[in-house]
C-alpha cells in the first residue's frame, strides 16, 4: 500500500517504479527498495511544502520487514533526479546496515 501511495505522489504517469529486493547485512532483514521518477506533486502542507509540483524528481524508498512479522520500517527520500542518483549508494548502505536491536 505504501508503494502505491508513493506512486500516487507523482503526476502524469511517473516512470515505472523500479523495485528490487535486498537483505540487510547486519541482521538479514528483508527489504524492498523502490525508485520512482517523474513530476513529484509536492510534499503538501503537512510536510511544510506549498511550492507545488517538481519536475525531474526521483524518490528512493525502502520498506524493511521486521523479524517475526512484527511490522515494518519505511524510509523515503526525494529530490532532484541527479542528486538522488548520486546518493543512491549511500541510501542503500544505510538501509543495508539495519539490524534487529540486541
Amino acid at each position: 500500500a505504501n508503494i502505491a501511495r508513493w506512486e500516487g505522489q507523482f503526476r502524469d504517469d511517473p516512470k515505472p517504479t523500479a523495485q528490487r529486493r535486498m537483505e540487510t547485512a547486519a541482521g538479514g532483514l528483508d527489504v524492498t527498495v523502490v525508485e520512482i521518477a517523474g513530476t513529484f506533486s509536492g510534499g503538501g502542507p503537512m510536510m511544510g511544502d506549498r511550492s507545488g509540483p517538481k519536475a525531474g524528481t526521483k524518490l528512493l524508498g525502502a520498506i524493511v520487514q521486521l523479524p517475526g512479522g512484527s511490522g515494518a520500517l519505511f524510509f523515503k527520500a526525494w529530490g532532484p533526479q541527479a542528486t538522488m542518483e548520486r546518493w543512491r549508494g549511500e541510501f542503500d548502505s544505510m538501509v543495508s546496515s539495519l539490524g534487529p536491536a540486541r
